[in-house]
């Protein structure tokens, strides 16, 4: 069965050291920024290297802003920002 996605807004919900914010990818404000939204600073712009350096939020970490932002008329279509990092595991680089 297909999730129905018209009308929805897609976002990722995003922890950069206990920041956690709303990323909308498809909304781009400047070359390097789109559009975000975080408890502390509402409606704002995220830098996509901020966004790099973060992880993917918890349903637990994210669950106050999810219904804050369901409380301001938002249909979400909630993504994971980084796709094949799991939040839960420590990062491992190797060059």
């Amino acid at each position: 069965m297909r999730e129905i996605t018209e009308g929805k807004t897609l976002v990722h919900f995003m922890n950069f050291d206990g920041d956690i914010y709303a990323y909308f990818p498809k909304k781009q404000v400047t070359r390097d920024t789109f559009e975000a939204y975080s408890l502390a600073e509402g409606l704002t712009s995220c830098h996509k290297d901020y966004f790099n350096n973060s992880i993917n939020a918890t349903d637990k970490q994210s669950a106050t802003l999810r219904k804050k932002l369901k409380e301001l008329g938002y249909k979400l279509l909630v993504k994971d920002g980084h796709k094949y990092f799991r939040p839960d595991l420590p990062m491992v680089f190797t060059f």
